[in-house]
């Protein structure tokens, strides 16, 4: 059964029905066709609260009589969680896939702060607010660079620690790496001066990618690493990855690359404004990368990691 039709099938008479269990006090529940998270609590000292939001629905505290085979059950207590809005079948799986991590309890997130978490998720994008593919495709491509190497470090943890607001791609204690993403042929990449070059540490790293038929999608590279034991291991990096991929319209999604190589440059060496009158701001160019010296991803994460 897929995400779109689990909750079909169920009477649309404002009652609550189980839709399937996730462990001891978890599950999916259907009402009115909404799909809900919801967790068994004794019962509420602090009396029940709601919050709306455009797309989801924040029940804490609330008593009801569940709908199961056909039968009620007795009066429980629940914190919940309501699918109110979505789009597609996309952001229905994205919905489902975090609840059921966040049931097993593979975080410390509280119900509430999940709620708001999935929130951000769920907030319906402008048209302008679609991101660029290539450049999550390269994000990604790193992540499962360090993967394959055999390094014992999940760097999925340190990828977008801000969402929308991170300085940078990937955010260490003793260093940052900035992705910039290129078609094979070109080592050209588009530069925000002050970004990258001031008092912080910081890598560039340029994935060269090529587009060819028989390469790997941005979807099928997402869940593929998705499914991987050795990286996106905690709730917060599989919610922004949903986050991300959710803001790249389905074309995009289906556009097959190669990851040609990934060359990383110590900022400091390739920083060819020394000194910036003060009166220049938010200096944007394009930076020729071509023969200038450059390192491996492994020896960028052994002066990252090992400082």
């Amino acid at each position: 059964m897929t995400s779109d039709t689990l909750f079909d099938g169920y009477p649309c008479d404002g009652r609550v029905y189980l839709v399937s269990t996730l462990g001891v006090q978890g599950g999916f529940y259907v009402c009115n066709g909404e799909p809900i998270y919801a967790t068994k609590i004794e019962e509420s000292v602090q009396g029940s609260s709601t919050t709306e939001t455009e797309c989801l629905q924040l029940k804490l505290g609330t008593k009801l009589k569940v709908v199961e085979k056909s039968c009620f059950n007795k009066v429980q207590w629940f914190d919940m969680i309501r699918l109110i809005n979505f789009q597609n079948e996309r952001e229905l799986t994205a919905f489902i896939d975090l609840c059921t991590m966040h049931a097993k309890g593979n975080t410390t997130l509280s119900f509430e702060d999940f709620f708001y978490s999935l929130n951000d998720l769920f907030r319906p994008p402008c048209k302008q607010d679609f991101i660029n593919a290539i450049g999550l495709y390269g994000e990604l491509s790193l992540i499962d660079a360090v993967r394959k190497s055999g390094i014992d470090i999940d760097i999925s943890r340190y990828w977008q620690l801000n969402g929308e607001g991170s300085k940078y791609d990937f955010a260490f204690d003793a260093g940052n790496i900035e992705v910039k993403t290129t078609s094979f042929q070109e080592s050209k990449v588009q530069i925000k001066h002050n970004q990258l070059f001031n008092e912080d540490t910081n890598y560039l790293a340029c994935v060269r990618v090529e587009r060819v038929p028989q390469g790997e999608t941005l979807e099928q590279l997402a869940s593929r690493l998705a499914e991987d034991k050795s990286c996106f291991t905690n709730l917060k990096s599989q919610i922004e990855l949903n986050r991300q991929l959710l803001r790249v319209n389905e074309k995009s999604l289906g556009m097959a690359y190669t990851v040609r190589d990934i060359r990383c440059y110590f900022v400091k060496d390739i920083n060819f404004f020394k000194k910036l009158p003060d009166r220049v701001q938010n200096l944007k160019y394009q930076l020729d990368l071509t023969d200038i010296a450059w390192m491996d991803l492994d020896e960028t994460l052994d002066k990252i990691l090992l400082q």
